[in-house]
């Protein structure tokens, strides 16, 4: 009679730096394996590394971060507190009751519960991104926190080192829609043109071109407020909903109140609205949303109130010949008067 195999040796559990950097797609392709092995051994394993996965899904996913180093952190600062005596180790002995804060608790155990929490949902310092727009083009954009942004043609939006480790910083060239997810603990702000506009729980507008000296708020939405850059945020001019707020080579901003600001906002929409604006001005605005410049400037003067499309340069030129009396003509990317 044959002697039946011995049974395969169970894996051991991987260590908790392990499973973390599995969890984050950064484990080395042996630790991948060993945590894939130990999964598959038990039906048990299986179901606690699919929790693990769920909740790591749950939170706002993690970058490069160094158990090692966050351990060698909380020994210093415990020993700065103990008055310079040296650190106990932290490392619990048992977590098995809730896998999830076992595998935390290698990242997180420093003093004080609530600053453990936060270590743990916390990122690591991003790196700065750059969002652009050409002409004729808008683009969404989706922040980490939830704030969703439209970028109008030929804008920049940088997002800022480290955005939501603290403050929540944004520097923008051009023209955008704001919807702010609020966060008093967290400010937004929006850094352009030299100014700053801070979020009091927002949906608001700014435009602040290249090379123009003028940046305007419209908010739509809550509360806005708005200084220049190196004056204190006691000098900050507070806006509510109807309010548009232009800030020049001054320190002060010129408020209107209640104002009908959808016109100025209609861009979301397709649309460019115009009320006795310059031909120069609107010649302009046509070179950022369609690409395109008119030959002749005699009519830089003439004023123009008139809603025109951002999507069908044919018809914002019929409008336009209509309401100058003039017939526009495209050759390539130059309008001439036929």
């Amino acid at each position: 009679m044959t002697n039946p195999l011995p049974p395969s040796p169970v894996p051991p559990s991987p260590p908790d730096s392990v499973l973390a950097r599995y969890l984050a797609g950064e484990a080395e392709p042996e630790e991948r394996s060993a945590v894939e092995s130990w999964a598959a051994a038990a039906s048990a394993n299986g179901v606690e590394l699919n929790r693990l996965r769920e909740a790591w899904a749950s939170r706002r996913p993690a970058q490069n971060w160094d158990l090692d180093r966050a351990w060698s952190r909380v020994a210093k600062e415990t020993a700065a507190e103990a008055g310079g005596r040296a650190a106990a180790p932290l490392r619990p002995r048992s977590w098995t009751a809730n896998p999830l804060l076992r595998i935390a608790a290698g990242i997180v155990l420093v003093v004080g519960v609530s600053f453990a929490w936060r270590a743990f949902i916390a990122e690591p310092a991003s790196p700065a991104i750059a969002y652009s727009t050409q002409r004729g083009e808008q683009r969404e954009v989706e922040l980490p926190d939830g704030t969703r942004v439209t970028l109008s043609p030929a804008t920049e939006l940088v997002v800022a080192e480290g955005y939501g480790r603290g403050e929540r910083r944004v520097d923008l060239t051009g023209e955008a829609w704001f919807e702010v997810v609020h966060n008093e603990a967290q400010p937004f702000e929006v850094h352009a043109g030299g100014t700053i506009t801070r979020d009091i729980g927002t949906a608001f507008s700014i435009r602040a071109l290249a090379g123009d000296s003028i940046v305007r708020l419209v908010v739509v939405e809550g509360i806005a407020s708005l200084r220049r850059e190196g004056t204190p945020s006691a000098e900050a001019v507070s806006l509510n909903a109807r309010d548009i707020g232009v800030l020049g080579a001054g320190s002060t901003a010129r408020v209107e109140r209640n104002v009908d600001v959808q016109a100025f906002v209609a861009w979301r929409a397709g649309l460019l609205e115009f009320t006795d604006a310059t031909f120069a001005d609107v010649a302009a605005e046509l070179n950022r949303w369609y690409g395109v410049t008119f030959a002749d400037t005699t009519l830089a003067t003439r004023r123009v109130t008139a809603p025109l499309p951002t999507n069908d340069l044919a018809e914002t030129l019929e409008i336009l010949s209509r309401v100058l009396g003039v017939r526009l003509e495209r050759v390539g990317d130059t309008i001439v008067i036929r």
